[in-house]
């Protein structure tokens, strides 16, 4: 088994101050998607996603184990509600050397 780290990722999610899902309910749903639009019917539906090559530093490559300005790629994706409004944001940064990206969005 090879234990070369793939990807770092930091997401926020945008909701309001009273959605509190328990740890089990995000377990159950995989997700904090599902408990947001039971909880409080608001449906994240729409992505928009940045992508480009980059060389990592400071806490990219020490996140990856890389050398200085070994390549990545990063993926920055905004989540957008239906009426268009922002629902929450992630960053990924990936090993240019095993990136593969398929870029669908139908919720």
């Amino acid at each position: 088994m090879n234990d070369e780290k793939l990807v770092s990722f930091k997401g926020y999610q945008c909701s309001p101050a009273e959605f509190e899902p328990t740890s089990r309910e995000l377990e159950d749903a995989g997700s904090a998607f599902d408990p947001l639009h039971q909880q409080r019917n608001i449906d994240l539906t729409r992505s928009e996603h940045h992508v480009w090559a980059s060389g990592a530093k400071g806490e990219d490559a020490a996140a990856l184990d890389l050398s200085e300005g070994e390549p990545i790629m990063v993926v920055e994706t905004l989540l957008l509600t239906r009426d268009g409004r922002s629902g929450g944001w992630r960053r990924a940064i990936h090993r240019a050397d095993d990136f593969n990206y398929v870029f669908a969005s139908n919720w």
